[in-house]
């Protein structure tokens, strides 16, 4: 009778700890899965400053490459993540859209305090303007997305008329709905810093 208790015992402590590790693992993987980081596309970003086109035509401008920065895209690429299909809907947009306040507005906070605490922004570089671009994968096939960065670009016409630019840092992230696997969209973040004209 004992011998029959020790066996269910660790049959009961075996089922719970395979429960543990199956419900950790799940979590762990889905929001693990759900943002991709694009690295190779700075090279949009390369092309277009060495183009002197628009904004980038101010002078030389430095990508910034800083830990502290691309852990806050990761951290709100990730929150998009939960919110993918509001913030790919057309009606999103505009000044008091759901994408101005749900992830642009919070996001420009942020950054600023960590671009100062970074010494990234001081008293020669004390401006930044930020560009937000949300475009659904199924929209936009990944050969795609460096003719679109490019017209992002161009499309950020407030930077040269408020701003010189020294320094860019692009971070553009596949995202993917943390709710419905099939729901994917590109979010790029454009940060810019520089003095004022």
């Amino acid at each position: 009778m004992k011998k029959l208790k020790r066996i269910f015992s660790a049959l009961l402590i075996g089922a719970m700890a395979l429960t543990l590790l199956v419900g950790c693992g799940g979590s762990g993987g889905s929001t693990g899965s759900s943002v991709q980081y694009m690295d190779e596309s700075s090279a949009a970003l390369n092309t277009f400053i060495a183009s002197g086109e628009s904004w980038a035509s101010g002078g030389p401008i430095d990508i910034i490459e800083n830990e502290a920065l691309r852990e806050l895209t990761d951290k709100w690429a990730e929150e998009a993540s939960f919110a993918l299909s509001r913030l790919c809907d057309p009606n999103a947009g505009g000044e008091d859209g759901f994408i101005e306040n749900y992830l642009k507005r919070p996001f420009d906070a942020r950054c600023e305090n960590v671009l100062s605490a970074e010494g990234i922004l001081n008293d020669d570089t004390n401006r930044m303007d930020t560009g937000l671009m949300i475009i659904g994968a199924e929209d936009l096939p990944e050969s795609e997305l460096n003719n679109a960065l490019t017209q992002f670009f161009k499309d950020q016409q407030h930077i040269g008329e408020n701003q010189i630019p020294s320094g860019v840092a692009l971070h553009v992230y596949l995202v993917t709905d943390a709710t419905n696997e099939y729901q994917k969209a590109w979010i790029a973040f454009l940060v810019v810093t520089g003095s004022n004209k």
